[in-house]
């Protein structure tokens, strides 16, 4: 979206805005759900007559920063509201106090009524930045005997001495292909924003980096920038050599987020560009390299194409705006198993010639089997597997889910080696790359390398910072290394990034748990429970409760959890739980259903909630049997 040249001469320091043309019927609150959507809102007032109480058509709206004010401007100058079309300007201050209406009307038009009100002040030159030490010791040149030709020469020599001033006040002007991205200001998130505001923006500094003609430089902390107005931060972006600067805001809505993102030329600080975008749930996670793309190209740059995510993939352009796509993406993003298999069956009918449909329809699959082992699920994901592979040979998803089935084989110096392949062999976006390096981490903390999955974890996070799921691994890792507090942390921040993704707050319970602080726990798991509502999270909310002392609450949500579909850490964690209540019998009944299932529980052997039931020889019959599953599988790796 290019804003209109209204839009472009956003005023510094200015979060007021006036709203012209508006409808009769227009109040001061609609005049506020209007401009709520783009931030904070501190006043929002529609101009009245005195006499008669009605509309004169115009009004005022104060944002809470500049960066929304710009983004609402940018969003809103132009468009339709109530049968009328808006005009949006912001609000300059006369010298008395309060604000001048400014003029809105095309050139060569008479003002109108509500321009009339008030007559709009002379535009304001931008304003020269304080003069440096330097500027002020400029010499002055000695006195000259007086001459018939004085006049012209001292005439030339002010204006030299003027050039010369302006060089050294005025700062060299930054190069437009350097860029600045500041964090994002987050609203209607009351715990985590300001990571969330960080995470999004170096996301975006990282996906907008692959374009080689760009030079982006770091992304200051959100300290670096609280408080600071527009005409600063351009200020900042200036001293750090950027001549383009990116703002912007994204705000919580409902179950997904609404996000502001404003280009501003540093140098003269105008708005030269505006875009929206709303994601919901999980879709989320794909924000950062659609919007780098857009702002690659305003900025004179291209993204190149690169290899994405699975989770990016669209296909052609009839695909791509098929809704089925977009319902196949959403159900696959957020976990939801069932939803996601419906969706990519029937994506893969309507687009049987397109190679991303087999890859989405093999990655739903792949969920399938991991929420329920069986041979039945294993055969369906194989076979969407091969078709994949036979669709697009060397395909690096058709690689990546072989090696994930090597590792699930227990062959994990061969996962990580077939990882380590698409890495090198392949031009990965840094979404993709971040995929690859989160699995290959897992391979190294299986095989008890836990330093470098831990690093390898920081890197995949650095590159795709606004994925939830890296942070979940990196807090199971670090929560095996004995960094609970850590671990902790990083949970936290990805509930932050996601508050509906159930993992992070199992996440956030496990380490919890790891504390000792098992009532904060069991809290985790029961929004963790409510949010996933499986089996496997509700059995492990019934196991934190029943170790936090509440045995009622514990014994109604096992049962909850047991009328649920049935899966095989679900059915394990009702068998801990019926050994920590001391029904050893009703444990073992329960591990054995999940054996059969095909449970895959490699510290089963050590689980202290198994304690009571360890030594009891049907137990080590079913720990025998899960233990073998961790060794190869003969064609596991085909």
């Amino acid at each position: 979206m290019h804003p209109s040249p209204v839009a472009r001469e956003m005023t510094q320091g200015n979060p007021r805005l006036f709203v012209g043309n508006l409808a009769e019927e227009v109040g001061d609150d609609d005049l506020r759900a209007l401009f709520a959507v783009h931030g904070g809102i501190v006043e929002a007032q529609v101009i009245r007559d005195r006499d008669s109480g009605e509309s004169r058509g115009f009004g005022f709206i104060q944002m809470a920063t500049d960066a929304q004010a710009a983004a609402a401007l940018a969003a809103l100058h132009g468009t339709e509201f109530r049968g009328k079309r808006l005009r949006v300007k912001v609000a300059e201050p006369k010298k008395g106090g309060g604000f001048h209406v400014p003029n809105t009307q095309p050139e060569g038009q008479a003002p109108g009524a509500e321009a009339a009100a008030l007559t709009p002040p002379p535009r304001t030159p931008m304003p020269l930045p304080p003069p440096t030490p330097a500027a002020a010791a400029l010499p002055q040149p000695p006195p000259a005997p007086p001459r018939a030709w004085l006049p012209a020469v001292a005439a030339v020599s002010l204006l030299a001495g003027l050039a010369g001033a302006w060089v050294v006040l005025r700062p060299a002007r930054a190069a437009p292909g350097h860029v600045l991205i500041v964090p994002l200001d987050v609203m209607g998130q009351p715990h985590g924003g300001e990571y969330v505001g960080y995470a999004l923006s170096q996301a975006l500094a990282v996906n907008l980096a692959t374009a080689a003609s760009l030079k982006v430089l770091p992304v200051p902390g959100t300290a670096e920038v609280a408080g600071l107005g527009a005409t600063q931060r351009a200020q900042l972006a200036l001293k750090a050599g950027a001549g383009r600067l990116v703002v912007g805001t994204l705000t919580r809505v409902d179950s997904g987020v609404h996000v502001s993102l404003t280009l501003v030329d540093a140098q003269d600080n105008r708005i030269l560009w505006g875009t929206q975008r709303d994601a919901r749930g999980a879709d989320d996670v794909a924000l950062a390299g659609s919007l780098a793309r857009e702002l690659a190209a305003q900025l004179g740059g291209a993204v190149p194409e690169l290899v994405d995510h699975v989770l990016n993939l669209s296909g052609g352009p009839v695909m791509a705006t098929a809704p089925e796509t977009a319902e196949a993406l959403g159900a696959l993003r957020r976990g939801e198993v069932q939803a996601a298999l419906a969706a990519t069956e029937r994506l893969r009918a309507q687009f049987p010639q397109e190679v991303d449909a087999v890859a989405l329809r093999t990655h739903a699959l792949l969920l399938q089997w991991d929420a329920a082992r069986s041979p039945a699920t294993s055969n369906q994901f194989r076979e969407s597997l091969e078709r994949l592979e036979q669709a697009a040979p060397g395909s690096p998803y058709a690689e990546f889910y072989r090696a994930y089935i090597l590792y699930e084989s227990g062959r994990n110096d061969e996962a990580v080696t077939r990882f380590s392949r698409i890495l090198d062999g392949h031009r990965l976006s840094p979404a993709a790359r971040a995929w690859v390096l989160r699995y290959r981490a897992i391979g190294h903390q299986r095989l008890g390398k836990l330093p470098v999955a831990l690093d390898e974890l920081a890197e995949s996070q650095r590159l795709d910072p606004t994925n939830a799921w890296t942070l979940s691994i990196l807090a199971e890792v670090l929560l095996q290394a004995g960094q609970a507090e850590q671990a902790l942390a990083r949970a936290r921040q990805g509930v932050a990034l996601a508050p509906g993704y159930w993992r992070g707050h199992h996440g956030v319970g496990e380490a919890l748990s790891a504390l000792g602080r098992l009532d904060e726990a069991a809290e985790a798991f029961g929004r963790e429970c409510e949010l996933a509502h499986t089996q496997l999270a509700c059995s492990r909310w019934a196991v934190e409760l029943l170790k936090a002392g509440k045995r009622e609450a514990a014994a109604q949500a096992a049962d909850d959890a047991a009328r649920l579909p049935e899966t095989a850490v679900g059915l394990y964690n009702l068998g801990c739980f019926r050994a920590l209540s001391g029904d050893g019998a009703g444990a073992l009944e329960r591990l054995a259903r999940a054996v059969d299932l095909g449970l895959v529980e490699p510290g089963m052997g050590q689980d202290r909630d198994l304690a009571t039931v360890r030594d009891d020889p049907r137990f080590k019959a079913l720990w025998a049997t899960v233990a073998a599953r961790s060794r190869p599988s003969g064609d596991a790796g085909r």
